[in-house]
């Protein structure tokens, strides 16, 4: 889980307005996809998982993910939407956080617990407000990075 959230994994300013554009925009311009085997295919096991059922969390939050031998590693985007997306949460609330999870078979636990770090993480109000103002794709990344690692201790695991 080292490389999450270090180096390009944040899309600042979203302008897709659904969420199957979202994911893909996010997938196509996240950095840390660019040097993928198949994007196409990253972004079909994100859609196909999200057509099963919505990952809209609610509190402007949604967590997209889904499982895929294109990427080596356990992998976490994060795409900022000002306007926010509908993402079907259960509060009926657009989605301004939308984090994607992709991993390679066979990594269920980390996968776990990434998505457990990031649910602690974006409960809180305060953090979220301040996450969705960040200014730039980098002060975002620096400061998700910091909540992610900090949220993994908790877990006992490392974060580096």
């Amino acid at each position: 889980m080292k490389e999450c959230f270090i180096g390009g994994t944040i899309v600042h300013n979203l302008t897709s307005r659904d969420k199957f554009s979202a994911i893909q925009e996010i997938i196509h311009k996240a950095p840390v996809f660019s040097g993928a085997k198949d994007t196409k295919k990253i972004k079909n096991a994100v859609l196909d998982r999200e057509k099963i059922h919505s990952t809209g969390l609610g509190r402007g939050v949604a967590i997209a993910h889904g499982e895929t031998e294109e990427v080596d590693n356990l992998t976490i985007t994060l795409g900022i939407s000002p306007g926010g997306i509908d993402f079907d949460a259960c509060d009926k609330e657009p989605a301004k956080l939308i984090f994607i999870i992709t991993h390679p078979p066979g990594m269920c636990s980390e996968y776990i617990i990434a998505l457990a770090a990031i649910t602690r993480v974006v409960r809180d109000n305060i953090f979220r407000n301040a996450l969705q103002g960040c200014r730039s794709s980098c002060e975002a990344e620096k400061m998700i990075c910091d909540a992610f690692k900090s949220s993994l201790k908790k877990y006992r695991l490392p974060a580096v």
